[in-house]
């Protein structure tokens, strides 16, 4: 097994607590000639309510990833593709190279409804003239033509925007589009998440907002952070705490 990542946190409110657990993982099967054959993949959260959730939510987890195992065991390995261990142990750069987005020099520009189509570079329409605030590299405003004229389009109902080439990720927090960069092989941005940043679980539970859609911290206040995409389904990784300008 690839273990991507394995996470386990707790959201406390006034009267239960949320507990998570995120697994993501590939799952392969060793040959007699001493190769690996893909299997399977997971990319799951599970979510538990109850007033004293940390043995549950445990429990639950441990459920998850031998329940992964388990009906995987008597799969047939693919008689292609197969992998040496190196190969295993770089399996994140094998699948990006896999997907458009990352293997493209040149993005292609328009306005991205999800992840899927921004990773296989499909743009869902075209924008003209998109506003940014003031002189940052953040978008604030797009438009599409329809019938002759300048049309707003709607930024919560997309994930991203590619304007001459350069990628912006639309972050709910802050309602706008933020420039991505490319580095070392990943897409990195900044921009801002919610949650108490003294806790020590703002990191973590980040991630399965991202899964789960809509999960939003307890706290009202909202911190800036360095954020790395997933290539696998596009939720933005936290890094670091970016200190405020």
């Amino acid at each position: 097994m690839y273990l991507k990542q394995l996470y386990f946190a707790e959201v406390t409110g006034a009267f239960s607590e949320h507990g998570y657990c995120y697994f993501q993982a590939y799952l392969f099967a060793k040959n007699d000639d001493g190769m690996y054959s893909y299997l399977d993949k997971i990319d799951s959260v599970i979510d538990h309510s109850s007033m004293d959730v940390t043995k549950a939510t445990m429990k639950k987890g441990s459920e998850m990833v031998s329940d992964f195992i388990r009906k995987n065991i008597s799969k047939k390995a693919a008689e292609t593709n197969h992998y040496t261990l190196d190969d295993i142990k770089n399996f994140d750069n094998i699948e990006k190279q896999k997907l458009a987005l990352y293997n493209s020099e040149t993005l292609k520009d328009g306005l991205y409804k999800n992840y899927e189509s921004f990773k296989n570079q499909q743009p869902d329409k075209e924008i003209v003239n998109p506003k940014f605030y003031g002189k940052s590299s953040k978008i604030i405003k797009i438009y599409e033509m329809t019938d002759g004229k300048e049309k707003e389009v709607k930024k919560n109902d997309n994930y991203a925007v590619v304007y001459q080439g350069i990628p912006y990720l639309y972050v709910p927090v802050e309602n706008l589009f933020t420039k991505t960069e490319k580095r070392d092989g990943d897409f990195y941005l900044i921009g801002k998440i919610k949650g108490t940043a003294k806790t020590g679980n703002v990191m973590t539970a980040t991630v399965f907002f991202g899964i789960v859609g809509g999960l939003i911290a307890a706290s009202p206040a909202s911190y800036p952070f360095e954020l790395k995409v997933d290539y696998l389904n596009g939720a933005f990784i936290p890094i670091k705490e970016v200190e405020k300008q």
